[in-house]
């Protein structure tokens, strides 16, 4: 049986003369044109040894080796033709093909605070520059291609535009590895491992991890006139109004006290990281500790305090 990619091009003075299709202008141009419908380059029904997908690999079940054999044929054919038109013609075969591996790639990360739609569009996107970029016969599928390329730039455009409030570049990839670490210690710790114990296994200061735990929840802000978790009250009537001197006044007045019950030490290293701005590292420098010392001493201190300010007033102290 002969298909029709198979059969022999008429002769030239037989080809009837017709339009020339439009041009993708981002295509470069070729130095001569030929006919549109370009064969394989490669032996009628063989698939190179090189570009055929491994038959073990797990990322390619069945249908998507079909679809790979596919893949690499119209590519080799797109690199073979001399017409822009028909190169172009070919690549966008590819895209149909491939679009469901895109799709897929796009739909993991839905739910995360964008629009599945614009996921959507991101990966698509991406799946037309991998097509234009792939190179066959260089020995590599193509899915395994465009996977990374497609989850790259789905993940760079939550990076650039998923976040409701966007913190520093540095928070944005600590929070990677602090979701990344976590898991892992985890599983080694046999629970939820603490700030502390993240900050000592990335080897970055406690507050760092505090913030980059602060902004996972960045993604989809709150409607101030939504309800607060676990009660019907609006979050905003939660805030505290930090012009309310009344409520200042009064915080301090308790506050004061506990705080005269610390060590000196103790009280220093408060007025250092809450008065004076300094980062841990600078207080251990100054105190002769180390930035974890100084970490866990602070987590100790906040704990005593919040203890005495829970306490119920005594009775002479109501007098």
């Amino acid at each position: 049986m002969t298909f029709l990619s198979e059969r022999p091009a008429p002769a030239a003075a037989a080809t009837p003369v017709r339009p020339v299709e439009p041009v993708d202008e981002a295509q470069p141009p070729t130095a001569a044109v030929d006919d549109p419908a370009v064969d394989d380059p490669a032996e009628p029904g063989r698939v190179d040894a090189t570009t055929e997908p491994d038959a073990d690999d797990e990322r390619f079940p069945p249908q998507r080796q079909s679809d790979e054999v596919r893949t690499q044929r119209l590519l080799r054919r797109a690199t073979a033709a001399r017409s822009p038109a028909a190169r172009q013609r070919l690549l966008n075969e590819v895209v149909l093909l491939n679009q469901g591996l895109a799709l897929r790639i796009a739909h993991r990360y839905q739910g995360r605070g964008i629009d599945v739609e614009d996921l959507e569009q991101v990966a698509l996107l991406a799946l037309i520059k991998a097509v234009r970029r792939f190179e066959p016969g260089r020995g590599r599928a193509f899915a395994a291609y465009a996977t990374p390329t497609i989850a790259g730039d789905v993940k760079k455009h939550f990076r650039d535009h998923g976040w409701g409030v966007r913190p520093p570049r540095a928070i944005q990839e600590l929070v990677l590895s602090v979701r990344s670490t976590a898991s892992d210690l985890s599983q080694t710790l046999h629970h939820e491992p603490t700030v502390a114990e993240l900050a000592e296994e990335l080897q970055v200061e406690s507050d760092d991890v505090a913030q980059a735990m602060i902004a996972t929840q960045s993604f989809t802000p709150v409607s101030l006139d939504a309800p607060a978790p676990g009660g019907e009250v609006p979050v905003a009537d939660l805030l505290v109004d930090e012009t309310d001197e009344f409520a200042r006044v009064e915080v301090l007045s308790q506050l004061r006290p506990a705080i005269a019950g610390l060590s000196g030490r103790d009280r220093m290293i408060l007025h250092m990281r809450f008065i004076d701005g300094c980062t841990q590292s600078e207080i251990g420098l100054a105190l002769g500790i180390s930035q974890m010392q100084v970490s866990r001493r602070l987590t100790s201190i906040l704990h005593q305090l919040r203890a005495q300010l829970q306490e119920p007033s005594r009775p002479d102290a109501a007098d």
